[in-house]
């Protein structure tokens, strides 16, 4: 790994109070050390969207575990199912050229909480995007490409963040 993702990891483990175990998708906590969110490739994610900044990265990789915690896991109710499998609203497309997997989200030009709940679609959208990130991870592979069409997100599905 690199330097810069060294550093970050050992601040972690140095920092007081340690920051709280990491939440799988299925509800289950696994210390942070241990988890896809400690490898360097999403080390070096933190650190790239705080500019290098050490302290800064370690506050969001901090909250980002401590997000996982409030949102995991996600109960697939029959809606959250029925949305999951409907072929509308989220899909995998297949790969490009070099691999990188195509998310598709279709916000269904004004119907996308059409029989549903934003929070619902929500919910979905968590399980579809860590469920393909993890299955891209499997294959070592760290981008994906998100094709998003039909128009904006409704301001329901956006309110339920």
């Amino acid at each position: 790994g690199g330097r810069r993702e060294a550093e970050l990891r050992a601040r972690l483990q140095r920092a007081e109070p340690a920051p709280p175990p990491y939440r799988t998708l299925s509800g289950v906590d696994v210390p942070w050390e241990q988890s896809p969110a400690a490898s360097d490739v999403s080390l070096r994610r933190f650190l790239a969207a705080r500019k290098g900044d050490l302290a800064r990265a370690e506050a969001m990789f901090v909250a980002h575990l401590g997000w996982r915690r409030r949102v995991f896991p996600i109960a697939e109710t029959r809606s959250v199912t029925d949305i999951l499998t409907d072929g509308r609203r989220l899909w995998y497309m297949g790969q490009n050229k070099e691999g990188v997997p195509i998310l598709v989200m279709n916000f269904l030009w004004g119907y996308f909480l059409e029989g549903t709940t934003a929070l619902d679609c929500l919910r979905a959208t968590l399980l579809f995007m860590e469920r393909e990130i993890a299955r891209a991870e499997q294959q070592n592979l760290h981008q994906a490409i998100v094709v998003c069409y039909g128009g904006p997100p409704p301001p329901g599905f956006a309110g339920a963040f």
